[in-house]
């Protein structure tokens, strides 16, 4: 009757069905229909639960503990399985990219088959396959030795290391190193090494164009070599960032060829970044072209732009028979480049080229492309002795395009004595072009140094048109807010009343 309630019924699926509501809308199945007032005619729908399989496959290696193939309903969980590893394998995860061996397929709403992959372990390394993913990880003196077996691969270090005996360079020039070193934020110490037989010495002899070395401090190096000496590499042609070396570099006076010796790498032709120093490197009887650098001796990268740059330790090359580029941080610049946020404290000292030059620098000995320095400072004595010198705070010679120096100090007392030419300057001993913004030199009455730039091409006298000549050291202790004047972000602090400026990033490092 028009009013009255109908009764309740329940709307009941058959096997490998599943009520999914009733044609009016109403989604619970059961249902009963009130007040009615009129006809009322709906149906109740179904669908077909499907089905899926999930297949698991062991391969070669291991085996798969739980049913292998699983049949399951849309949306429900299959049972776990363990993938595990035959004797002399490991586990390294499931072809669709699960990591954990043991896994569970939940929630299931397509067919799946996966594949547990296993792969002989590696007694060489801690672990590990060598892919950029899986690195060979080292973490003993003996797994490091074992980096030679694999010139391609990748290595990633785990512990610190102590390398107590001898050590015989990785790699040659012939049989470069192409994969990547990452040392992880961790320190191999005592690296010693004394090479008079090949021309290329350092933990790394030679890093070819597709080799890295990163993140990696070597502390208390003790190195000597012949042609290409560094403590990270010899020579490189690949990348190297991020790494730090303390200790001693020597040269072993053995042959005729040019020398190229610096704190990270003798010479280098690609990408450094982000590396600092403090090595004592001395180097005597030279017979032929010498390139020295706190950093590199030889740098050749176009258009490299390179930051937080440091080199704390003394440079000396005594008795050099022919012409000398020493800088703080390179010794010998060949293409174009951009230094930012770089110090050095060492003192310089560069003697000999008695019928030749010597170019001696507080960041660059001598460049024959155009240099940028912005946000940079050199506190090391130079001194510079030669036929001719050329020695300068930041470069000693630059026969490049133009210096452009921003935002910059030097306090670098320099020297420089020949018996034809001197070029000193506190920022450059020769430029062809420069332009100075906001730089500042203090002034030693008895240095020799009365200019900036000590000679200009473009002007054809000393300069110091740009830069700022302090009597007193006591001006640079409130230095740093004229320093940020014009910087989008202020990157100078004088931390006391007593000290000169600093970069707010060594300080956060420290």
């Amino acid at each position: 009757e028009s009013g009255k309630d109908g009764s309740s019924i329940i709307a009941v699926a058959n096997e490998g069905y599943e009520f999914i509501g009733w044609s009016d809308g109403v989604q619970t199945a059961e249902r009963q229909d009130t007040n009615v007032s009129k006809n009322i005619t709906v149906t109740a729908q179904f669908k077909e639960i499907l089905k899926y399989t999930l297949t698991y496959v062991a391969a070669d290696g291991g085996m798969i503990s739980g049913q292998l193939t699983q049949t399951v309903l849309e949306n429900t969980d299959g049972s776990a399985v363990i993938a595990i590893a035959n004797e002399g394998y490991e586990f390294i995860g499931w072809s669709d990219g699960v990591q954990t061996a043991e896994r569970q397929d939940t929630s299931v709403s397509e067919n799946i088959t996966v594949t547990a992959q296993f792969e002989l372990i590696n007694t060489d390394f801690a672990g590990g396959n060598g892919t950029e993913a899986r690195p060979y990880q080292i973490e003993t003196a003996e797994q490091m030795r074992a980096i030679d077996k694999y010139p391609q691969a990748h290595f990633i270090l785990i512990n610190d290391i102590s390398l107590e005996n001898n050590f015989t360079s990785m790699f040659t020039d012939e049989n470069m190193f192409n994969g990547v070193f990452d040392g992880n934020g961790h320190k191999i110490t005592n690296l010693t090494i004394y090479n008079d037989k090949t021309f290329y010495t350092g933990l790394f002899a030679c890093i070819g164009e597709n080799g890295a070395v990163k993140n990696l401090t070597l502390e208390s190096v003790d190195i000597s070599g012949i042609n290409y000496v560094g403590g990270i590499a010899g020579y490189s042609l690949g990348t190297i960032e991020n790494c730090n070396v303390s200790g001693n570099i020597n040269y072993l006076s053995k042959n005729s060829y040019k020398v190229f010796i610096g704190g990270i790498v003798g010479r280098i032709d690609a990408k450094i970044n982000q590396c600092t120093t403090n090595v004592k490197i001395i180097c005597s009887e030279t017979n032929n072209d010498t390139y020295l650098g706190g950093i590199a001796g030889y740098l050749d990268c176009d258009d490299l732009a390179t930051s937080g740059m440091k080199a704390d330790g003394d440079i000396v090359c005594e008795n050099a028979k022919s012409t000398i580029y020493v800088g703080g941080l390179v010794g010998y610049n060949y293409s174009a480049i951009t230094i930012t946020g770089s110090v050095t404290t060492g003192a310089i000292t560069a003697t000999g080229a008695l019928i030749d030059h010597t170019y001696a620098g507080g960041l660059v000995g001598s460049s024959s492309s155009s240099i940028t320095i912005n946000d940079s400072y050199t506190m090391g004595e130079i001194t510079a002795t030669g036929n001719s010198a050329y020695a300068g705070g930041f470069i000693g010679h630059c026969n490049g395009q133009i210096i452009d120096i921003m935002s910059a100090y030097s306090v670098s007392k320099i020297s420089a004595i020949a018996d034809e030419k001197i070029y000193s300057g506190a920022f450059a001993g020769y430029a062809v072009s420069f332009k100075l913004n906001n730089v500042h030199w203090l002034y030693y009455g008895d240095s020799g140094v009365e200019y900036a730039i000590g000679y200009g091409d473009s002007m054809g006298i000393p300069s110091n048109i740009g830069a700022t000549k302090h009597t007193d050291i006591s001006d640079f202790y409130t230095l740093a807010d004229l320093l940020n004047n014009g910087l989008d972000v202020p990157v100078w602090e004088n931390i006391d009343e007593t000290s000169l400026p600093t970069l707010k990033h060594e300080n956060e490092e420290e």
